[in-house]
């Protein structure tokens, strides 16, 4: 009785654990995706920024200030989309390796008690 329970415990933690794995395995991907998506950009259009009307000194100045903050904001949202993909990654990457531990166990009491039982069958049988 005490190995089945352990079979069934083992096997609905393994079912928690693969669910668990199998919804960070989503989000990593849509999450990684975002951050494809933006570094596909075409980032030499700097759509906040007014075109040059003219070659005025003043005029460049103001387009390249803008220019290099639109830059510096896309830059910030790339790092942090890729940062958010890397840590996601990570955490699918460890949930994996439990649920892989969590799957041995499952299978290791299950051995242990199909083992058992065998060897209560065979004593019965001897036994009659």
């Amino acid at each position: 009785l005490a190995l089945e329970r352990a079979v069934s415990q083992a096997e609905d933690e393994l079912q928690t654990c693969t669910r668990e794995a199998e919804e960070l395995k989503h989000y990593t991907r849509r999450l990684c995706s975002q951050t494809h998506r933006f570094s596909s950009k075409d980032l030499t259009t700097f759509s906040r920024c007014d075109s040059l009307r003219s070659i005025g000194r003043d005029e460049i100045s103001k387009y390249l200030d803008c220019v290099q903050q639109e830059f510096e904001e896309d830059l910030e949202q790339a790092k942090s989309l890729y940062a958010s993909c890397n840590r996601s990654t990570d955490e699918y990457n460890a949930k994996a390796k439990h649920c892989a531990g969590v799957r041995t166990r499952w299978e290791q009491a299950s051995c242990d008690l199909q083992k058992t039982s065998a060897l209560l069958c065979s004593a019965y049988v001897k036994c009659r």
